[in-house]
């Protein structure tokens, strides 16, 4: 059983005590309309091709992420799991501060609650060029041997490899995913994601394509791509917050131009 935007919403909303009088900012969310894309025991790879956002406390998301499994009907018996690039705007001008962390996280119990995360942080000056510059970037997740007990994730920025990781962990991140991507700000007071003492602006994250492809014999295979305006069409837009967002996505904030699908970061 999904829920309906609005009742996700209401979920959502009041699991994490979150106040929509102290919403500052509109985001911009969209997530696949379905979790069937990776099946047990095969490997995959997903990759956005994106511009990430500017500006300080925000945050640009590349998601595989079961959130309808957390927040729906039977989320006491979930298995919540996440795999994730989360690009932050505010190093844009400078190499030496963190531009993007890589994380995964698996639920350690029942319930809507969060779960035993993987976090690695990363920089401009370590990943040898910056990903708010040079135009389009590609960031990729491949994910080998999905619910195996040897599966493993690999982490790529326009094909370089800026992560590999074995974790035991990886083995109970769930198939049942859907692929998210989107544009959100932090509040002010919110060490994680303000990286200088600038003031928070108006932004925008921009999406050219995603692309799946799966993993057969030694060679990859495309499975599927979503260009832009299959993108704004066919994949629904978010419409929540959550306890660290100084506001909430909303499906105003999805635009297309073009080859490219505009995801705003608005007060």
């Amino acid at each position: 059983m999904k829920l309906s935007a609005t009742l996700y919403s209401v979920v959502f909303l009041a699991t994490l005590s979150f106040s929509s009088t102290a919403a500052a900012y509109n985001g911009a969310e969209i997530q696949s309309p379905t979790t069937d894309y990776f099946k047990p025991l095969k490997s995959y790879r997903v990759t956005w091709r994106a511009k990430p956002a500017r500006g300080n406390c925000t945050i640009t998301l590349f998601s595989l992420f079961n959130s309808q499994e957390l927040f729906g009907a039977n989320s006491s018996q979930t298995k919540w799991s996440e795999i994730a690039f989360e690009t932050f705007g505010g190093s844009a001008a400078s190499s030496s501060l963190k531009s993007y962390q890589t994380q995964y996280i698996t639920a350690t119990g029942l319930g809507p609650e969060r779960g035993k995360q993987h976090i690695k942080e990363h920089t401009n000056q370590a990943t040898g060029f910056n990903i708010f510059k040079k135009g389009w970037h590609n960031f990729t997740i491949e994910w080998y041997n999905v619910e195996a007990k040897n599966a493993y994730l690999v982490y790529k920025i326009d094909g370089q490899e800026v992560r590999r990781d074995y974790s035991k962990d990886i083995a109970k991140l769930s198939s049942k995913m859907n692929i998210h991507s989107g544009v959100w700000v932090s509040k002010l007071d919110h060490p994680w994601a303000c990286t200088t003492t600038a003031a928070r602006e108006t932004s925008q994250a921009e999406l050219r394509w995603i692309k799946i492809d799966r993993k057969v014999g030694n060679r990859w295979k495309k499975e599927e791509k979503f260009v832009a305006p299959v993108l704004q069409r066919q994949w629904p837009a978010s419409q929540w917050g959550f306890k660290a967002f100084d506001g909430q996505y909303t499906p105003d904030n999805i635009k297309a131009s073009n080859i490219r699908l505009i995801m705003q970061l608005t007060p």
